[in-house]
């Protein structure tokens, strides 16, 4: 929309922008259609491939709306770079009866305990996110996030960190990577690269509907929802996600 337009190139100079891989994924935690308790206290999934999807949708729109389209529009219309990443740090692992990584992943938020290196999570036990037998990994994942905003902050562009010792961050719309961003992970997921996310919300809504992980109307119509409720907080115009929210949801 011309509205959103302008305001993704109200200011001419060079930019970060990114998400976490799975922003909305505790959506799922409380709808009894994705998680039920153990013991009446410990969420767990149904179904786990259920759980992802439902999590997954609003996540990868809102990495769409909210990353790849103003960088788009940054980088046709302005001088000064954008650069573009995804945050992919799911390690948390199991406590107890129930697995974090599973249940929340990439949530939203955690990219920060990175990039200050304190590792802490507000209004939780920091334990729960960060063990003892990921500090060697994480440790390093954020010193390289670091490395790579200080040398933004130092020249307006992360190159490859202070000490150009790590990949290229390139800017979104350089021809040699063009739409690349950075993706942010430990070695055992692989580790810290250059990749080309979606860029298109058609696409991604095809996915959708064709997606065998959801298994009812119900659960597609809950998911459908969330992705208008998204769409509705970015300013875009919902059509298509009405559209397709009618099409899984029962006409009251």
């Amino acid at each position: 929309e011309p509205g959103n337009a302008e305001r993704y190139v109200a200011s001419d100079v060079p930019l970060i922008i990114g998400t976490n891989r799975d922003e909305a994924l505790v959506a799922g935690l409380g709808n009894e259609l994705f998680t039920t308790k153990s013991f009446g206290l410990i969420p767990k999934p149904r179904d786990k491939d259920a759980y992802a999807a439902h999590g997954g949708y609003p996540s990868r729109l809102w990495q769409v709306l909210g990353v790849q389209e103003p960088a788009q529009a940054r980088s046709a219309a302005l001088d000064a770079p954008v650069f573009t990443y995804r945050f992919d740090w799911d390690e948390e692992g199991s406590h107890f009866f129930t697995d974090l990584s599973t249940l929340v992943g990439a949530v939203h938020g955690l990219e920060v305990s990175f990039l200050s290196g304190e590792f802490s999570v507000p209004d939780a036990d920091d334990k729960m996110f960060f063990k003892d037998e990921t500090k060697a990994s994480r440790t390093r994942l954020s010193s390289q996030m670091m490395s790579y905003w200080a040398e933004f902050a130092r020249t307006g562009h992360p190159g490859g960190g202070t000490q150009q010792d790590m990949p290229e961050w390139q800017a979104y719309g350089d021809e040699t990577s063009a739409g690349e961003s950075i993706i942010f992970d430990t070695p055992a997921d692989g580790g810290v690269r250059r990749m080309r996310l979606e860029a298109d919300v058609e696409s991604l809504l095809d996915d959708f509907r064709t997606d065998r992980r959801l298994s009812s109307d119900e659960q597609r119509c809950a998911t459908a929802d969330l992705m208008v409720e998204l769409a509705k907080s970015q300013g875009v115009a919902l059509d298509p996600f009405e559209k397709t929210k009618n099409t899984f949801c029962e006409k009251s």
